[in-house]
């Protein structure tokens, strides 16, 4: 089995040349992921929506590569406007309810592209197999 594997999330690639993550051993690193809905490829017109699709995103990517919500360590999230900053804490504390147990998280205002409200990527730290270097 090769050390590398790409991970493709049926509602995150644009092309189906770039992963939505790929996992190195035990390591699973996103590409940046949008608010793009599953069945239409096409960004969701609204922030909940594509905040939310942007949360099924990260869910289905972790899951692909073996893993779960519990093995994310770190998410960046870039906002278009920082008032949207509340429609994705809502998100985030319903995935992940246990104040003593969330991953780190930053978020940053960024000039995104029209029509784009919200942006991330994340790095997950998945059960199994190692390189076992060291």
């Amino acid at each position: 089995m090769a050390r590398r594997e790409s991970i493709y999330s049926k509602g995150v690639v644009k092309s189906g040349h770039i992963p939505t993550g790929c996992r190195v051993d035990n390591i699973l690193w996103s590409s940046i992921i949008f608010g793009r809905d599953p069945a239409t490829g096409k960004l969701a017109s609204t922030v909940e929506g594509q905040v939310a699709h942007v949360f099924a995103s990260i869910r289905e990517t972790v899951e692909l590569a073996g893993g779960s919500m519990e093995d994310i360590v770190k998410l960046t999230v870039w906002l278009g406007d920082k008032k949207h900053r509340e429609i994705v804490n809502d998100s985030w504390m319903a995935m992940f309810p246990d104040k003593t147990s969330r991953p780190a998280r930053t978020t940053l205002n960024a000039d995104l592209d029209d029509g784009t409200y919200i942006q991330c990527e994340f790095m997950a730290v998945l059960p199994g197999r190692t390189s076992g270097v060291g």
